[in-house]
């Protein structure tokens, strides 16, 4: 049998996958959020922590992220329908909420579904970078936890 080198074909053509990046140590962080200055702002300041990554749109459904930033919908029940389908278990991603003047049913409800971090807008920078710094160590924590229970030792 002759040994053949797999090529990526879309439609019977030659296709170019974009190539995945070796995340190492970084956290990857899906932003899901419509306004656009907050957006730009998560994004930013995530791009200058030295842990985080944005998560690109073409590699949506190839790596799932470690901390999903979310801007509630109008429709609360959609925000909160989302965050339960990702945090099914313990090992889901960390949920963050931007909001601009959430009331006390919204924050309950939050805390209910296991949102980490609420930052009210306007968005204060070293207060992001505080909750990514924490977000870190829990990830890493976790991850630590989880190769004890597989066996392996880190060094």
């Amino acid at each position: 049998m002759n040994k053949k080198e797999w090529t990526p074909t879309i439609q019977n053509k030659k296709a170019e996958l974009p190539p995945i990046p070796s995340l190492g140590d970084e956290v990857l962080v899906d932003i899901r959020i419509s306004s656009k200055d907050v957006k730009r702002q998560f994004e930013y300041l995530i791009g200058k922590h030295p842990r985080f990554m944005v998560k690109q749109a073409k590699y949506e459904d190839v790596l799932k992220p470690e901390l999903i930033i979310i801007e509630p919908d109008y429709d609360h029940y959609s925000t909160f329908s989302y965050i339960n389908s990702v945090r099914t278990h313990d090992t889901g991603p960390e949920i963050f909420l931007t909001a601009f003047q959430p009331d006390m049913n919204f924050m309950v409800e939050a805390l209910r579904a296991g949102v980490r971090e609420l930052f009210l807008q306007p968005i204060q920078d070293q207060e992001v970078w505080d909750a990514l710094d924490r977000c870190a160590a829990r990830l890493h924590a976790r991850n630590n936890s989880s190769d004890k229970k597989m066996g392996k030792e880190n060094h």
